[in-house]
């Protein structure tokens, strides 16, 4: 039999299958189906003398190491970008192996583009986890989920410990952690353990067909002395958390490299829950703060109707909003049912000791507000005033500590926008802000006040001078930032400038607009209504203007904070981050 190959085939002139007249005839159409078959055959028979059936089942032998793992050493993925050609073979792979919806790939492959036309490339970069020698994902995580495997080195994720948090994925520079779903909980690449302890290759290794993904054995030591291999353009620098991925760039390419994503800016997810908490949260400090400044300030003032309206209003409605506060930041997780185990990390962990620090906070505010409704309408307790002012203290202290704790947080090296001191600076001017501001609130809500008690009182100035000041810190604080921003060359940084002035104009200008109004106009403005013996209506419809327009304010800057952050990540597609 006369062997063809599929390239004699594909060259056979279609000339040799017509007839006379240019048509084909079926005696010749029969002859070009004959040939067709041989070369088939035929390449099936040359395939098999050169790949035999019994090489193809030990195939992931060569994408995986043969010899255990040494003392000191941890496995790792090598990617060679020169064999990549971009197919999401491996993705596929990856998200069948593990039933992962099609919102969660565990893989990712980017796509990057280098040199000046027309001497220009591109070229792809597929990733997986890169099971960091310093993992940031498993240093945040409040429930101890995460463990750096002891003998193989890998990030394994434990599902059940897991409550949906996020924390890691605000960590995680490379965008690793994702949150599933269906499942309401964290998920990432754990590098196919399962398949590896039988001795089989991740199943992204073995769907490659050019064998660009392998798995290596790596000496940590030398590794964390030099890992210049894990950079490349389109990925985070790999100091953050020593990163072990292995990556072979393309002979001859460009020293630099571009996403070609690189200019697109996606917003990220606004979390309202958390807008709520964190505004609400802020707020009830900084009320438990200024019922604390009160319970100073009355010792100095002969009305005791003052003391019993106000008193007994205001720790009534600081209980509630702390207690409404505290119970939405519960619902932010994937499995709100497990929120105790939140704690277990405290010593590492800043959304443990926020966690912490809010529940002491929420505790000696209930002994503390109680003191004061006992006192103002039970009776049934004798303490000293001093005990409850050193307990409004604590209450302070612990509260203040719980704000920082939220800062800190943010403030993560992979979310440039965040990670700033101007966080935790923001966090409290806006404690500073709304607390005053609901004070003043509720001190004219109590309805037997007049303007002459209030004139004399110097509790009600210190609130409209802390409010005023923390306003103007505020605005110098958003106003710096911003300029900042938009000035660097910083990639998230500058694309966090222009989520705020392309997508979300409108939303800046209704949160500066909304802060110069409600923490600087309407103050002054319910200072000379009180100067000139304004009447009560007056006065309470002012300062209740007031508050809802910071209150406001402080919303559209918390969902901003969220919407407009930039995460590090590694590069992506056209169609994705």
């Amino acid at each position: 039999m006369t062997k063809y190959s599929l390239t004699d085939l594909i060259d056979l002139p279609l000339k040799d299958c017509m007839d006379s007249s240019g048509n084909y005839s079926d005696d010749d159409s029969m002859k070009a189906s004959h040939k067709m078959n041989e070369a088939i055959e035929s390449s099936k028979s040359m395939t098999q003398q050169v790949h035999p059936l019994s090489e193809f089942k030990g195939f992931h032998k060569q994408l995986i190491p043969t010899e255990a793992l040494k003392e000191g050493e941890q496995y790792r993925f090598h990617f060679n970008a020169q064999k990549c050609i971009g197919c999401q073979c491996c993705v596929v792979a990856c998200s069948e192996q593990n039933n992962n919806p099609h919102d969660v790939n565990w893989r990712r492959v980017g796509e990057l583009e280098a040199g000046k036309f027309p001497y220009t490339r591109k070229f792809y970069l597929s990733m997986g986890c890169n099971h960091c020698i310093e993992p940031s994902c498993m240093a945040g995580c409040p429930t101890n989920a995460y463990e750096k495997d002891p003998v193989t080195g890998i990030v394994r994720h434990m599902a059940d410990s897991c409550i949906g948090c996020g924390y890691c994925q605000w960590n995680c520079p490379y965008g690793v952690p994702q949150f599933n779903h269906e499942r309401k909980i964290v998920t990432k690449c754990d590098m196919c353990y399962g398949r590896l302890a039988e001795n089989n290759a991740p199943a992204c290794a073995e769907a490659c067909p050019e064998n660009a993904i392998t798995i290596e054995k790596v000496n940590i030591s030398e590794w964390v002395e030099n890992h210049d291999k894990a950079d490349a353009p389109g990925m985070p620098d790999s100091d953050q958390t020593l990163s072990t991925t292995k990556i072979t760039l393309p002979k001859g390419m460009p020293s630099k490299g571009t996403a070609v994503n690189e200019f697109r800016f996606n917003p990220e997810h606004a979390h309202p829950t958390l807008i709520i908490f964190l505004t609400l949260s802020q707020l009830a400090v900084g009320g438990f703060i200024a019922l604390w400044f009160f319970d100073i300030f009355h010792r100095f003032t002969d009305s005791h109707s003052l003391l019993k309206q106000f008193g007994g209003l205001f720790s009534g409605a600081m209980l509630f909003i702390s207690a409404l506060a505290l119970n939405t930041a519960v619902f932010h997780l994937g499995r709100p049912i497990y929120a105790f185990k939140a704690v277990k990390m405290w010593r590492t962990s800043w959304l443990s000791r926020e966690v912490l620090l809010f529940g002491i906070f929420g505790f000696l505010a209930f002994l503390y507000g109680g003191l004061w409704l006992d006192e103002l309408y039970l009776n049934l307790l004798s303490f000293p005033d001093s005990i409850r002012t050193l307990l409004g203290s604590l209450v302070a202290i612990s509260g203040l500590a719980g704000i920082f704790s939220s800062a800190y947080i943010y403030m993560v090296p992979a979310r440039p926008a965040w990670n700033t001191p101007n966080t935790a600076l923001r966090f409290f001017m806006t404690t500073f802000i709304l607390g005053p501001s609901f004070a003043i609130m509720v001190m004219l809500a109590s309805q037997k006040l007049q303007s002459e008690e209030l004139l004399s009182f110097p509790y009600l100035y210190l609130n409209l001078g802390l409010m005023i000041f923390s306003t103007v810190i505020q605005l110098f604080i958003l106003s710096s930032t911003f300029f900042y921003m938009s000035q660097t060359k910083d990639r998230e940084l500058k694309g966090t400038a222009i989520l705020l002035t392309t997508r979300f104009r409108y939303h800046l200008i209704a949160r500066m607009g909304l802060l110069i109004l409600g923490g600087l106009i309407l103050p002054i403005a319910l200072i000379y209504t009180i100067t000139h013996e304004g009447n009560y209506n007056t006065l309470f419809w002012f300062s209740l203007v007031n508050f809802t327009v910071l209150l406001g304010s402080e919303m559209i800057g918390r969902y901003l904070f969220f919407v407009s952050v930039i995460p590090k990540n590694m590069a992506g597609t056209y169609f994705t981050k």
